[in-house]
């Protein structure tokens, strides 16, 4: 009994414990002499009972605290094992420990051990049972067949026996890259058996285990080479002149099988499969764990064996099986794991997937869904009705979407009838929202072709949502869309007239009227409008630029350029008419901001760089023509908010905003060149929201940015060695007489000293490399 043996894997749920292993037992199991449920009254334990049920105590509160409590749980297991001898509380703790971690092999392992030895092998059946097919667990799987010998094996008459649960074994888990084991024990325990009784008997035997040892060095498994050699000497040793042409025959088939294990191992490699199946954590680690998983997964599916369709689908369900043991309670993998059984034409496999999902997860309405889907499509009506009932009962007051997608089947498969009778049931549940109320009113609308009743749903959920600007917006662009002019404002009349519905909350309220007025009022009607929710919004007068951009434009077609001096900022206002400001001004936390904290008047102008600094081409060239000096010259500069970089230093770069993730090494490395400036000048630029003035040519300014030539000498150093003052004075030439500025397309620019070609990197003076190909090309001569 290994209790303390590392963790191997982990089981599915229990939704197969009505698949019996091959090899039957119960033959075997009545000549034991061990009671199938020994009687509690028999094995108390009244001394150690105190000091258990006080660790107890303590342990049921951290689990009562935290239901996935995975040190609590191991430490209730733990203390199960210490009392090994109490019978009912050890399988009254693992009953519940895999309950809620299903998927744990190693304890599974661990719960059939003890029950093998208190000889209770009714009880180790039915573990086997319930875990066996669903849990790829090597370490479980060998416990299984050691069962299997133990109450099998000495007896000639269940040899067959035997050997069927070790095919079963392998069809099941010979994938495993650790299938080794088990390979090794079928064939030892092939070669082991009765002595034959003649030249047949043992020709046979020998074909038996040539064919073992050969479906094995085909398998891409650990340990293989020590298997080749195994092969080797049994073939030498059945016949020498056979041997030579059977060990070519399959020398290729080895190799590749090893290749296909070596490059397996890369992906299998920092799984652990050990890890007990909790919710979603959003951990780095376990994100980590996650996309090994799919790198595992998405490595299977390019049938690295080349197999036929049939073994690569099996191959890759497989790897889904083994993934499910860690990310059990993932949605997405179970999914994804029935779709791909369904899409290479195993639908009945993908069904068994999702009915083990909906098992796993049963509040999970996506899982719900997909499989009821799966159902319908396959005419199976009953059983995908079975399958909404069930995600409802699962999640009382909680289950609205659920709800509506009944609705929507009921009426797909039962008609219009049944949909209501439904709808009259579950307005009544509670925990339901307005959307159910929009949903059939919709189905009415355009699946029933019956306004009358759609009418009749909004008006009934008004009375209940009236204080809901969602719920209403819907019913006012329903009436919008029969042409109900009256009711349209009958029913915002009466909705901003209720107690329930806050001002600050009827924006959007507000811009779907206006909208409406818009497209069929008259101007008088627009403007009286527009009054009335200037009283509730000031920022938006009737005559200011935000209200007539929003009048004005349509969809996305605008009356102006938004190159335009504050339309830019009319077009937000416009586009969220009503928001308050402060939620205007919120904005993504995770945008990487400079800090604006000791910021100063800004300056057009770039300022000279220090004589060590890198050499930047002058930016004179504005559409306007000249130069813009000072902040009170050449523009509107007070749209700019007060801002200026702090003064460049190439050996002591400022420390970035703790606002900012960019850092060196995210920006390319700290080794200098033109990712090192990056990493400079962008936490230097003022951020974009305080900028509302002309906007910037950005094709000419990208134009002038490829042109510019920067010379090496401009570069930041590395630090050490070298000669650095022959850079710095290098540097500052190049500051003082920059290189003339090329640029591209040839031929006629205006200041750009020619259409000559741009000037290329002269490779260093001292090449030791070019010296030396020159040299064997001198001697080639």
């Amino acid at each position: 009994m290994e209790t303390d043996a590392a963790p191997s894997g982990q089981d599915e749920p229990e939704g197969s414990s009505t698949i019996d292993p091959p090899p039957s037992t119960e033959a075997s199991a009545e000549e034991e002499p061990a009671p199938v449920e020994p009687p509690l009254e028999e094995e108390p334990a009244p001394v150690e009972a105190p000091p258990v049920a006080e660790h107890v105590k303590r342990i049921e509160t951290d689990i009562a605290t935290n239901l996935y409590n995975t040190d609590a749980w191991l430490a209730l297991i733990n203390e199960a094992n210490r009392h090994s001898s109490d019978m009912s509380f050890l399988r009254e703790a693992y009953e519940r420990f895999l309950k809620i971690f299903p998927t744990a092999g190693r304890y599974w392992k661990q719960y059939a051990e003890h029950e093998m030895t208190a000889g209770n092998y009714a009880n180790v059946e039915n573990i086997f049972r319930r875990c066996l097919l669903t849990c790829p667990n090597m370490d479980l799987w060998r416990c299984y067949l050691t069962y299997i010998r133990l109450i099998k094996d000495g007896k000639p008459d269940e040899r067959e026996s035997v050997l069927r649960a070790f095919e079963f074994a392998i069809e099941h888990m010979g994938m495993d890259l650790n299938a080794t084991h088990i390979w090794r024990d079928y064939i030892q325990y092939a070669k082991a058996g009765p002595k034959p009784a003649n030249q047949f008997e043992e020709s046979q035997k020998v074909a038996t285990v040539r064919r073992l040892y050969q479906r094995a060095i085909e398998s891409p498994i650990s340990n293989l080479e020590s298997l080749w050699k195994e092969y080797d000497a049994f073939e030498s040793g059945v016949n020498k002149l056979l041997a030579k042409p059977l060990i070519a025959e399959y020398a290729g088939k080895y190799m590749t099988a090893r290749a296909v294990c070596h490059e397996r191992r890369g992906y299998v490699d920092g799984l652990q499969l050990n890890m007990l199946p909790v919710p979603p954590t959003h951990t780095p680690q376990e994100a980590h764990q996650v996309r090994l998983w799919r790198r595992l997964i998405n490595f299977e599916k390019t049938n690295p064996e080349r197999t036929p369709d049939e073994r690569l689908r099996r191959r890759v369900g497989f790897a889904y099986n083994q993934a499910l043991q860690c990310l059990y309670h993932f949605a997405e993998i179970w999914h994804e794991a029935a779709q791909y059984q369904i899409d290479n034409g195993a639908p009945e496999e993908g069904q068994t997937i999702y009915e083990r999902a909906v098992n796993a997860l049963p509040t999970n309405l996506f899982l719900h869904l997909a499989y009821a889907d799966l159902l319908e499509s396959g005419k199976r009506v009953s059983e995908a009705k079975e399958i909404y009932e069930r995600i409802i009962q699962h999640t009382p007051g909680t289950n609205t979407l659920a709800h509506i997608h009944y609705l929507r089947f009921l009426r797909r498969t039962e008609g219009p009838d049944a949909a209501r009778k439904l709808f009259v049931k579950a307005k009544k549940a509670p925990g339901t929202t307005y959307h159910l109320y929009v949903a059939t009113a919709m189905l009415e609308y355009h699946a029933n072709r019956n306004v009358d009743y759609a009418r009749d749903v909004f008006n009934a959920g008004l009375k209940k949502f009236i204080g809901e600007p969602t719920y209403v917006l819907h019913y006012l662009r329903f009436l919008i869309q029969l042409n109900e002019d009256n009711n349209v404002r009958a029913v915002f009349e009466r909705v901003l007239g209720s107690a329930e519905m806050a001002n600050e909350r009827t924006a959007e309220l507000w811009n779907a009227l206006l909208e409406f007025e818009y497209a069929a009022g008259d101007l008088a009607s627009i403007q009286k409008l527009e009054k009335r929710r200037a009283q509730i919004f000031p920022e938006l007068e009737p005559a200011s630029v935000p209200s007539l951009v929003q009048r004005y434009r349509f969809l996305d077609l605008w009356p102006s350029e938004p190159s335009e001096a504050y339309l830019p900022l009319s077009f937000g206002v416009g586009a969220a008419a009503g928001k308050s400001a402060d939620a205007r001004d919120e904005r993504p936390k995770i945008v990487a901001r400079p800090d604006t904290s000791k910021m100063i008047a800004f300056r057009p102008e770039l300022e000279a760089p220090p004589p060590e600094s890198h050499a930047i081409p002058s930016l004179g060239h504005e559409a306007g023509g000249g130069h813009r000096h000072g902040g009170d010259e050449g523009g509107p500069t007070m749209t700019m908010a007060p801002f200026s970089p702090p003064p460049f230093s190439p050996t002591n770069l400022p420390s970035m905003s703790p606002r900012s993730p960019t850092t060196l090494a995210a920006a390319g490395g700290s080794d200098g060149g033109p990712a090192r400036l990056f990493a400079y000048y962008l936490p230097l630029f003022p951020p974009a929201d305080s900028y509302y003035g002309p906007m910037v040519n950005l094709d000419g300014l990208v134009a002038l940015l490829r042109q510019t030539n920067i010379p090496p000498s401009a570069l930041v150093p590395p630090a050490g060695g070298g000669d650095v003052g022959g850079r710095k004075r290098k540097a500052a030439e190049d500051h003082h007489h920059p290189p003339p500025m090329h640029m591209g397309g040839g031929g006629g620019g205006g200041g750009g000293g020619g259409g000559g070609p741009a000037p290329q990197n002269a490779p260093p003076a001292r090449d030791i490399f070019r010296q030396r190909q020159a040299a064997k090309l001198t001697r080639f001569k």
